[in-house]
């Protein structure tokens, strides 16, 4: 069986023409932050490069000196991912599909890579100009609301350019057809982008030893979703952990956290879900306190944070408090 935790992690962003796909993908070559990224893109002369950032080009492949590198969406698609995780594999590998395609349509080769051992599909972005919905005709409004539903994110984008009453209107069409695909409203795709990729970060507050739940309203969801956060100083049961793992796949649209085992307090793992994907990995040593921290986001008319707290309760090893 093949170990995706060891996989490459690959990103798609989807979008009709115009809804802001190359603008994300600008965000992200700007926030690297330290990151190897691979970019495939459909259209070098659509991304806006700073000069200084260039370190070379040729005819299909811009290197960054930030480590990223940005090629051609081509026909060599699967052959070139395949060289980059062999040779020289990236900490992730984002894909900007055509405008006018189907996101499903990449669906078929990335698994296809997925099984072969080399990537792991990790999150697929739809964007979505809120201005232009609905005024495409209701058979191309409803092949956007059907390539939505195939995404883990869908960004309402340009919603400085509608009033809020159409905005509501556009989310409420979304919640009845996308289920638990997240719903985020942006400016000029201006998200954070640990949204995207992965991050620790957490917001809590202590009280003898163990950190109470943080439970406020994700501002960029306005108030629509809550963010449920814990941390602890000792260790947690594996197999409790992992069946609370479980129940949160049907309730949270995304969780993410590290966490000290009691079984192997020496050692620090990470986990991350997203809709129904979960992943859990090995990140390295960790000292004698080190701390268990985790986020969990989901809608507030599925969050029930009292059950939270029970079921993450009974997770705690032995002796903890």
């Amino acid at each position: 069986m093949t170990d995706l935790l060891n996989c490459v992690p690959i990103i798609t962003i989807g979008g009709f023409l115009g809804a802001g796909k190359t603008t994300l993908v600008n965000r992200i070559l700007a926030q690297a932050d330290g990151r190897r990224i691979v970019v495939f893109v459909n259209d070098f002369g659509s991304i806006n490069i700073d000069y200084d950032l260039i370190e070379a080009a040729d005819t299909d492949r811009i290197s960054l000196k930030n480590g990223c590198v940005c090629c051609t969406l081509n026909d060599d698609l699967i052959s070139s991912i395949v060289t980059f995780c062999r040779e020289d594999q990236p900490d992730t590998i984002v894909i900007e599909s055509s405008g006018v395609s189907n996101p499903r349509s990449l669906d078929q080769s990335i698994f296809a890579l997925q099984s072969a051992g080399h990537v792991r599909l990790y999150n697929r972005i739809y964007v979505l100009d809120a201005d232009q919905f609905g005024s495409l005709g209701y058979e191309n409004t409803e092949i956007l609301i059907d390539h939505a539903v195939a995404s883990d994110l869908v960004l309402v984008n340009k919603s400085d350019l509608v009033s809020d009453k159409k905005l509501r209107a556009l989310e409420a069409t979304l919640d009845r057809s996308t289920g638990d695909t997240a719903v985020c409203r942006t400016t000029h795709c201006d998200v954070a982008i640990d949204s995207i990729f992965e991050s620790n970060e957490s917001v809590s507050f202590s009280c003898d030893g163990v950190v109470l739940a943080d439970v406020e309203p994700v501002q960029s969801h306005r108030g629509r979703y809550h963010s449920w956060s814990k941390t602890v100083e000792r260790p947690l049961r594996r197999e409790t952990f992992q069946e609370f793992l479980r129940e949160l796949s049907g309730i949270a649209l995304r969780a993410k956290g590290t966490i000290v085992f009691d079984d192997d307090p020496t050692h620090l793992s990470a986990f991350d879900l997203v809709g129904n994907r979960m992943t859990n990995r090995t990140i390295g040593n960790c000292s004698p306190q080190q701390a268990s921290k985790l986020v969990v986001i989901g809608k507030n008319d599925s969050m029930n944070l009292e059950e939270l707290e029970y079921r993450f309760a009974a997770c705690l090893a032995e002796g903890t408090v």
